[in-house]
């Protein structure tokens, strides 16, 4: 038996739970998957396009109401009395099977396939199916034993769905849902934020290491490279508690953290040995935590307001013959499209040579679907380039490629698209040898990636746009900016 107590609301909690570890799982299919964060952000937008209900639940006691897919058996001890000794087979996906996240959400698929969903192509974890008055799609999506539900009548679907499973927490209006924040504001629109778990977590790490953080206005000094620290290395103690910082910066980026993105990004590649000047470092991403803990995105469906004298489109002639092959590829298991069409809007930076010691590159991308940013990363990039151009070109390809990956994301989930996804690019080089025609591969290197953006481009996939460096928003995720700068760019697409 394990013993615990909900942080949330104090209550005492018992599970019996099974030595996992001494189980030999070969030859049984353990693998169980979750919805894609991308997935979920989408849905609260696709509610939000298409004003839809939302409702969350979440399922009691999940795993132990199906049955257990592996044949174990163990020997009854002291407390199964004259029974001592009797063989013991485990009929339910008991928690610590290897299984049993497996036998639970095959358990879970037979009672949402009953009810008329099917698995998406895109998420096997979202679930749909053509609404009654067959003008759009009602959705499920599955984290484990965590239900969220869209579409215009939702609480019909919990309550078949309570008839199979004790469901707890069901909320119409939801405030959290996976230790996000959810409000709505006074003109309709979904904040999200993480406020609440920052507070907490940040509470623990002062009382857990005897400190008080400083408040710091930026996640990273804009002269920062940890790459160049030599600083001895960290104690167990502190390595854990550096592991510890990163660890929660990851989750927090995937609850829409997008301003420490680069710091956490930098910072986690010495998660194996730390040292002591990396620390420092992680600890002042907390101090701006504490300082900023508010901050989140809007779910705002509508386009997004890109100023008038930042962006130019570059238009040449079209492309004949060299890439008249290509014709964007469309799944024939999609749906029929009944959501509105919602704009995809992609920045892309690099910097180059960022990183001293090995040469390489960041990449910066930040895409956006209606005004709501939905993906982002900021990553090395993995060969070293030995010019600028080559470095953009590179993220450039990235960009394009989350271009194919969204359109072919919402059109799975039954969105309408028609018209091309715009890139924005603060170099004129990389802007002009990937739209013209005319221009031709002067670096070997980057043959690919030439060839790949050209193509999409002339196969009115994406539109390639330039833009002033101090207005392309994917800036501050491929370097440590000052207050000034950082500030204004996380102005145009995150709450204060």
């Amino acid at each position: 038996m394990i013993w615990d107590v909900k942080s949330e609301d104090r209550r005492y909690k018992s599970r019996l739970v099974v030595g996992g570890h001494l189980i030999d799982s070969t030859g049984y299919n353990t693998y169980s998957s979750q919805v894609d964060s991308l997935t979920v952000i989408l849905l609260f937008l696709i509610a939000q396009h298409k004003k839809l209900d939302l409702m969350t639940a979440d399922v009691g006691n999940a795993f132990p109401t199906a049955p257990n897919q592996e044949k174990v058996w163990f020997v009854a001890g002291d407390e199964f009395g004259d029974r001592k000794g009797s063989v013991v087979e485990i009929q339910r996906a008991l928690y610590g099977l290897p299984g049993s996240s497996r036998a639970y959400m095959d358990f879970f698929a037979d009672t949402l396939m009953s009810l008329g969903f099917r698995p998406s192509r895109v998420d096997p974890d979202l679930w749909m199916k053509p609404n009654e008055d067959g003008d759009g799609y009602d959705y499920i999506a599955t984290h484990v034993d965590d239900l969220i539900c869209v579409g215009k009548k939702p609480q019909e679907y919990i309550a078949l769905i309570e008839q199979e499973f004790a469901l707890r927490n069901i909320e119409s209006e939801p405030q959290f849902y996976l230790g996000t924040c959810l409000t709505r504001i006074q003109d309709g629109r979904v904040k999200m934020n993480s406020t609440e778990y920052i507070k907490e977590v940040l509470r623990k790490y002062e009382t857990k290491h005897g400190i008080t953080l400083r408040k710091e206005n930026v996640p990273m000094h804009p002269k920062a490279h940890p790459e160049l620290d030599s600083t001895p290395l960290l104690g167990k103690i502190e390595h854990q508690e550096f592991q510890h910082i990163i660890g929660l910066g990851q989750w927090l980026i995937l609850t829409g953290r997008i301003d420490i993105a680069y710091a956490i990004s930098s910072l986690s590649r010495f998660a194996s040995a730390p040292r002591e000047g990396h620390l420092t470092l992680a600890r002042k991403v907390l101090g701006y935590l504490k300082k900023y803990k508010k901050k989140g995105i809007l779910i705002d469906p509508q386009p997004p307001t890109i100023k008038k004298n930042g962006p130019t489109e570059v238009k040449y002639e079209e492309f004949t013959h060299q890439y008249k092959y290509y014709k964007e590829e469309l799944d024939p298991g999609f749906p029929e499209p009944a959501v509105p069409e919602l704009d995809i809007n992609i920045f892309s930076d690099s910097d180059h040579a960022h990183d001293l010691v090995t040469g390489r590159s960041i990449t910066g991308l930040l895409a956006f679907v209606g005004s709501t940013p939905v993906y982002w990363k900021s990553k090395r990039q993995t060969s070293v380039h030995t010019s600028t151009f080559g470095a953009e070109f590179t993220a450039l390809k990235d960009a394009t490629e989350l271009a194919v990956t969204l359109r072919y994301h919402l059109r799975a989930m039954g969105v309408e698209i028609s018209k091309p996804t715009n890139i924005y690019v603060d170099n004129k080089s990389v802007v002009i040898n990937a739209t013209n025609p005319a221009s031709t591969l002067n670096k070997k290197a980057i043959a690919l990636a030439y060839h790949y953006v050209r193509q999409h481009q002339s196969g009115n996939v994406i539109n390639i746009w330039h833009v002033n460096s101090w207005e392309n928003y994917a800036d501050i995720l491929t370097k440590p900016l000052g207050p000034k700068l950082f500030k204004d760019i996380l102005f145009e697409f995150m709450t204060p």
